[in-house]
């Protein structure tokens, strides 16, 4: 059950890097097929709402390796990773939400 539990933990942290790798390398080639810059890109649903909702997977998979992990026991670690797994689930519909509203182009700057 262990080996399992294992494999699942680690399993999210990975697809969170691969997300955000993912991301990155999409708006890259987005980017250029419209002409935007990297300042405009970074501040667009489009690209802020997979981040933070890989960014989630990561901060999800290392809280559960805390506790799973081969040293068990909820210590700080686990609850920091879990609060900021939190967070950027809330801000990933946060953006998603924008998104869907005001158009997943349109820059969220002060907004």
């Amino acid at each position: 059950m262990a080996l399992l539990q294992n494999v699942l933990t680690h399993t999210l942290w990975v697809l969170g890097v691969s997300g955000v790798l993912a991301t990155c390398s999409y708006m890259q080639w987005r980017r250029t097929v419209y002409g935007r810059s990297w300042r405009f890109v970074v501040r667009t649903p489009r690209f802020l709402f997979p981040l933070c909702l890989s960014i989630t997977l990561i901060s999800a998979g290392a809280a559960l390796s805390g506790l799973f992990g081969v040293q068990s026991g909820a210590g700080w670690g686990s609850i920091a990773w879990g609060g900021l797994a939190l967070l950027f689930a809330l801000q990933s519909v946060f953006y998603a939400r924008a998104g869907d509203r005001q158009g997943w182009d349109t820059p969220t700057e002060g907004k």
